[in-house]
Protein backbone atom coordinates (compact mmCIF):
# COMPACT_ATOMS: atom_id res chain seq x y z
CA UNK A 1 0.00 0.00 0.00
CA UNK A 2 3.09 2.06 1.24
CA UNK A 3 4.70 1.57 -1.96
CA UNK A 4 2.13 2.17 -4.37
CA UNK A 5 0.63 5.43 -2.60
CA UNK A 6 4.53 6.34 -2.87
CA UNK A 7 4.86 5.77 -6.79
CA UNK A 8 1.28 7.76 -7.04
CA UNK A 9 2.41 11.11 -5.43
CA UNK A 10 5.89 10.93 -7.06
CA UNK A 11 3.75 10.72 -10.56
CA UNK A 12 1.54 13.49 -9.41
CA UNK A 13 4.42 15.61 -8.31
CA UNK A 14 6.02 15.58 -12.05
CA UNK A 15 2.63 16.63 -13.63
CA UNK A 16 2.03 18.99 -11.83
CA UNK A 17 5.97 20.49 -12.43
CA UNK A 18 5.43 19.65 -15.80
CA UNK A 19 2.02 21.05 -16.63
CA UNK A 20 3.37 24.98 -14.47
CA UNK A 21 6.62 24.83 -16.80
CA UNK A 22 4.22 24.25 -20.24
CA UNK A 23 2.18 27.39 -19.04
CA UNK A 24 5.33 29.40 -17.44
CA UNK A 25 7.82 28.77 -20.75
CA UNK A 26 4.97 29.88 -23.40
CA UNK A 27 4.19 33.52 -22.49
CA UNK A 28 1.96 34.14 -25.92
CA UNK A 29 -0.67 32.23 -23.31
CA UNK A 30 -0.38 35.46 -21.23
CA UNK A 31 0.12 38.01 -24.41
CA UNK A 32 -3.36 36.22 -25.87
CA UNK A 33 -5.26 37.14 -22.92
CA UNK A 34 -4.24 40.55 -22.57
CA UNK A 35 -4.45 41.14 -26.25
CA UNK A 36 -8.22 40.25 -25.54
CA UNK A 37 -8.75 42.58 -23.01
CA UNK A 38 -6.68 45.70 -24.85
CA UNK A 39 -3.78 45.44 -22.34
CA UNK A 40 -5.49 47.48 -19.71
CA UNK A 41 -4.62 48.32 -16.20
CA UNK A 42 -0.93 47.12 -14.71
CA UNK A 43 -0.16 45.69 -18.10
CA UNK A 44 -0.69 48.96 -20.00
CA UNK A 45 2.70 49.61 -22.41
CA UNK A 46 4.46 46.33 -22.07
CA UNK A 47 5.37 44.91 -25.08
CA UNK A 48 5.38 41.29 -26.16
CA UNK A 49 9.20 40.59 -25.01
CA UNK A 50 8.53 42.19 -21.50
CA UNK A 51 5.75 39.36 -20.63
CA UNK A 52 7.57 36.70 -21.69
CA UNK A 53 9.67 34.42 -18.99
CA UNK A 54 13.54 33.54 -18.74
CA UNK A 55 14.68 30.42 -18.18
CA UNK A 56 16.07 31.36 -15.21
CA UNK A 57 13.15 32.95 -13.94
CA UNK A 58 11.70 29.04 -15.33
CA UNK A 59 14.24 26.98 -13.62
CA UNK A 60 13.65 28.99 -10.38
CA UNK A 61 9.95 28.35 -10.15
CA UNK A 62 10.70 24.58 -11.36
CA UNK A 63 12.90 24.14 -7.76
CA UNK A 64 10.74 25.90 -5.68
CA UNK A 65 7.87 23.51 -6.28
CA UNK A 66 10.03 20.70 -6.21
CA UNK A 67 10.90 21.36 -2.87
CA UNK A 68 6.89 22.07 -1.66
CA UNK A 69 6.15 18.49 -3.16
CA UNK A 70 8.72 17.03 -1.44
CA UNK A 71 7.89 18.38 2.14
CA UNK A 72 4.28 17.55 1.30
CA UNK A 73 5.58 13.79 0.28
CA UNK A 74 7.41 13.48 3.42
CA UNK A 75 4.65 14.54 6.04
CA UNK A 76 1.96 12.61 3.83
CA UNK A 77 4.16 9.19 3.50
CA UNK A 78 3.48 8.53 7.36
CA UNK A 79 0.27 8.51 7.53
CA UNK A 80 0.59 5.21 5.46
CA UNK A 81 2.35 4.10 7.98
CA UNK A 82 1.31 0.47 9.59
CA UNK A 83 0.11 0.03 12.80
CA UNK A 84 2.95 -2.40 13.75
CA UNK A 85 5.12 0.43 12.46
CA UNK A 86 3.58 3.63 14.23
CA UNK A 87 3.76 1.42 17.61
CA UNK A 88 7.17 0.06 17.14
CA UNK A 89 7.78 4.39 16.18
CA UNK A 90 6.08 4.57 20.00
CA UNK A 91 8.07 2.35 21.52
CA UNK A 92 11.47 3.37 20.37
CA UNK A 93 10.57 6.87 21.40
CA UNK A 94 9.58 5.85 24.78
CA UNK A 95 12.94 3.88 25.37
CA UNK A 96 14.95 6.29 24.30
CA UNK A 97 13.45 8.79 26.60
CA UNK A 98 13.67 6.19 29.47
CA UNK A 99 17.29 5.50 28.85
CA UNK A 100 18.27 9.58 28.98
CA UNK A 101 16.13 9.65 31.89
CA UNK A 102 17.85 7.12 33.11
CA UNK A 103 21.30 9.04 32.54
CA UNK A 104 20.38 12.36 33.46
CA UNK A 105 19.41 11.09 36.46
CA UNK A 106 23.03 9.47 37.06
CA UNK A 107 24.67 12.67 36.25
CA UNK A 108 22.56 14.79 38.58
CA UNK A 109 23.71 12.12 41.52
CA UNK A 110 27.31 12.82 41.30
CA UNK A 111 27.88 10.11 37.68
CA UNK A 112 28.94 7.47 40.38
CA UNK A 113 26.26 5.59 41.24
CA UNK A 114 25.80 2.02 40.02
CA UNK A 115 21.69 2.30 40.84
CA UNK A 116 19.46 5.28 39.98
CA UNK A 117 15.63 4.98 41.14
CA UNK A 118 13.07 6.38 38.65
CA UNK A 119 9.70 6.19 37.89
CA UNK A 120 9.98 4.67 41.49
CA UNK A 121 12.20 1.92 40.13
CA UNK A 122 16.04 0.85 40.65
CA UNK A 123 17.93 0.71 37.37
CA UNK A 124 21.24 -0.79 37.18
CA UNK A 125 23.60 1.08 35.04
CA UNK A 126 26.96 1.17 33.15
CA UNK A 127 30.05 2.94 34.63
CA UNK A 128 29.04 5.46 31.79
CA UNK A 129 25.66 5.89 33.22
CA UNK A 130 23.65 3.98 30.52
CA UNK A 131 20.83 1.83 31.86
CA UNK A 132 22.60 -1.70 32.15
CA UNK A 133 22.18 -5.30 30.39
CA UNK A 134 22.51 -7.34 33.82
CA UNK A 135 24.16 -9.93 32.43
CA UNK A 136 25.72 -11.09 28.59
CA UNK A 137 22.51 -12.99 27.41
CA UNK A 138 18.97 -12.53 26.32
CA UNK A 139 17.80 -12.40 29.71
CA UNK A 140 20.07 -9.03 30.28
CA UNK A 141 18.12 -7.74 27.77
CA UNK A 142 14.52 -8.46 29.17
CA UNK A 143 16.31 -6.83 32.18
CA UNK A 144 17.15 -3.64 30.23
CA UNK A 145 13.59 -3.54 28.38
CA UNK A 146 11.75 -4.07 32.06
CA UNK A 147 14.06 -1.49 34.01
CA UNK A 148 13.55 1.54 31.44
CA UNK A 149 9.66 0.62 30.38
CA UNK A 150 7.75 -0.74 33.66
CA UNK A 151 4.51 -0.27 31.50
CA UNK A 152 6.51 -1.80 28.69
CA UNK A 153 4.39 -4.32 26.24
CA UNK A 154 5.56 -7.92 27.18
CA UNK A 155 8.42 -9.66 25.26
CA UNK A 156 9.83 -12.70 24.55
CA UNK A 157 12.88 -14.18 23.63
CA UNK A 158 13.31 -13.93 19.43
CA UNK A 159 13.16 -17.81 17.95
CA UNK A 160 13.28 -17.68 14.41
CA UNK A 161 11.01 -20.38 14.33
CA UNK A 162 8.44 -18.82 16.37
CA UNK A 163 6.57 -15.96 14.49
CA UNK A 164 5.89 -14.46 17.98
CA UNK A 165 2.64 -11.73 18.00
CA UNK A 166 4.13 -9.26 19.58
CA UNK A 167 8.34 -8.15 20.46
CA UNK A 168 11.03 -10.16 21.13
CA UNK A 169 14.37 -9.28 21.94
CA UNK A 170 17.74 -11.14 20.57
CA UNK A 171 21.18 -9.78 20.72
CA UNK A 172 24.39 -10.59 22.70
CA UNK A 173 27.09 -8.92 25.16
CA UNK A 174 26.55 -4.58 25.35
CA UNK A 175 23.66 -5.03 22.30
CA UNK A 176 20.19 -5.78 22.42
CA UNK A 177 17.81 -5.74 19.50
CA UNK A 178 13.94 -5.38 20.15
CA UNK A 179 11.60 -6.66 17.33
CA UNK A 180 8.34 -6.22 16.32
CA UNK A 181 7.29 -9.36 15.14
CA UNK A 182 3.32 -8.83 14.97
CA UNK A 183 2.93 -12.28 14.89
CA UNK A 184 5.35 -12.59 11.09
CA UNK A 185 8.52 -14.08 10.69
CA UNK A 186 11.09 -11.59 11.16
CA UNK A 187 12.34 -9.82 7.71
CA UNK A 188 16.19 -7.51 8.36
CA UNK A 189 13.91 -5.25 5.86
CA UNK A 190 10.86 -5.12 7.11
CA UNK A 191 9.92 -5.97 9.87
CA UNK A 192 10.49 -3.07 12.47
CA UNK A 193 13.08 -3.31 15.27
CA UNK A 194 15.31 -1.29 17.33
CA UNK A 195 18.99 -1.63 18.91
CA UNK A 196 20.60 -0.62 21.89
CA UNK A 197 23.86 -0.04 23.11
CA UNK A 198 24.41 -0.27 26.38
CA UNK A 199 28.18 0.95 26.42
CA UNK A 200 27.36 4.52 24.40
CA UNK A 201 23.46 4.22 25.49
CA UNK A 202 22.58 4.68 21.53
CA UNK A 203 19.15 3.33 20.66
CA UNK A 204 19.03 2.85 16.87
CA UNK A 205 15.75 2.28 14.92
CA UNK A 206 14.86 0.52 11.58
CA UNK A 207 12.56 0.08 9.23
CA UNK A 208 9.89 2.43 10.67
Amino acid sequence: MVGKVSWLIVGVEFLFIFLFWSILSKPWHLQGYLNGMGKRGFFLGMNRQQLGFTWVEVSIVLVILSVLAAIIFNRSISVFDSKAVTDSKQVTEAFEKGVNLVHLKWSDEGGKGVIVEVNEHDVEVTSNGWAKQLNENLAGCVSVWNAVLPDSPKISIYDPAVPIDGWSVGGGPNVCYFINQSGSAFNKKKTPYFRYSNTIGQVVAFNM
